[in-house]
């Protein structure tokens, strides 16, 4: 699989991934430094500074078509560091109101914690689904907490509490099923009916080394079929390497790798050519290209939210030099396919 854009047109410092490096290096360590001085007012400013970030980054980012794995990692890592500043600096400053809400408080804290730490375990980094439930979890939480922290009611602090404990037992799900790491995920719904979708039309050919759950028809529906977004790579193989070293590596190495590594991808295949002629057409003894990759998405979002995992410097690492054994890179060209069938008479 060859990354299409190692080189984000953004870059990663992104205009949102810049609102959320500021929750991360700037209001975290403030709202602690505020809350050992004993400054309520500047607690109450900074923390809404921060909520405005945690709102701001994600709809920027969308606004932009900035979204990246990075900026998903960066927000976790975000999220974190305020969460554990925001639970210091009430502790410091309210303590009678964390004696009285101290139920709530507790499962809100955990739940932003323990998902992550549970992706930890398993993937090697913090989780970062943000999914529906997670959002309305957040949004809720900082309501709740300026109401209470202004003098109000606890009630929606308790009923953001339930919200956030439904939101982490979503996001251990959802870590508990997949097999790869992914971010950015709507629901555990979708995780489900993709898993549905893939055991009843993925090919044999296209599951390597449990990348993916399964797999049990050679096919997918016509319906299915044209409603994806197909990108069709065409490839040349590395001057000097003979057409059956290239398919063997191809399809021993270079392909499990590429299905391990890109998330959302759900249906991978290759068309190795090798030239025909007869008294029409001629055959060319030497073809353009070695190979038709194709890879097919649900929908182009998903596709760019592939493509921009490779650009990740450990990920690109890794799949650029495997590309090096094998590939003319100079040669590689993408390009998105749009279907036409003609129906042909029974």
């Amino acid at each position: 699989m060859n990354r299409a854009t190692r080189d984000h047109p953004h870059g990663r410092w992104t205009i949102a991934n810049g609102l959320t490096a500021f929750r991360l290096f700037i209001a975290a360590p403030a709202l602690v430094i505020l809350a050992v001085i004993g400054s309520h007012e500047g607690f109450l400013w900074m923390l809404m500074a921060s909520f405005a970030s945690d709102f701001l980054d994600g709809t920027v980012a969308r606004l932009t078509g900035g979204t990246t794995q990075f900026g998903a990692r960066l927000d976790s890592w975000a999220d974190g560091a305020a969460y554990c500043a925001i639970a210091v600096g009430i502790s410091v400053l309210w303590p009678q109101l964390v004696a009285q809400e101290w139920p709530a408080f507790v499962v809100i804290l955990a739940s932003f914690v323990v998902p992550g730490l549970f992706g930890l375990i398993k993937f090697g980094h913090f989780s970062s689904y943000h999914t529906v439930l997670v959002k309305l979890a957040v949004g809720a939480t900082a309501a709740a907490l300026l109401i209470i922290l202004w003098g109000g009611p606890g009630w929606p602090l308790r009923v953001a509490a339930l919200l956030a404990l439904a939101a982490a037992l979503e996001e251990l799900a959802i870590s508990w099923v997949l097999k790869t790491p992914r971010s950015n995920i709507a629901s555990i719904f979708k995780v489900r009916r993709e898993q549905r979708r893939a055991r009843d039309s993925f090919p044999s050919w296209a599951w390597v080394d449990g990348a993916r759950d399964g797999y049990h028809r050679d096919t997918v529906s016509h319906q299915e079929a044209t409603a994806m977004f197909k990108v069709m790579v065409m490839i040349k193989r590395k001057p000097g390497m003979s057409m059956a070293d290239f398919i063997n590596y191809y399809e021993t190495n270079h392909a499990p790798l590429g299905a391990s590594k890109v998330p959302n991808l759900k249906r991978y295949v290759r068309h190795f050519i090798r030239p025909y002629g007869n008294e029409v057409y001629s055959a060319d003894a030497e073809p353009t290209y070695d190979v038709l990759t194709e890879i097919w998405f649900d929908d182009e979002a998903d596709f760019k939210q592939g493509m921009a995992y490779l650009t990740e410097p450990e990920t690109a690492a890794i799949i650029g030099a495997d590309e090096e054994k094998l590939f003319d890179k100079s040669s590689i060209r993408f390009m998105i396919m749009e279907d036409h069938e003609t129906k042909l008479p029974v």
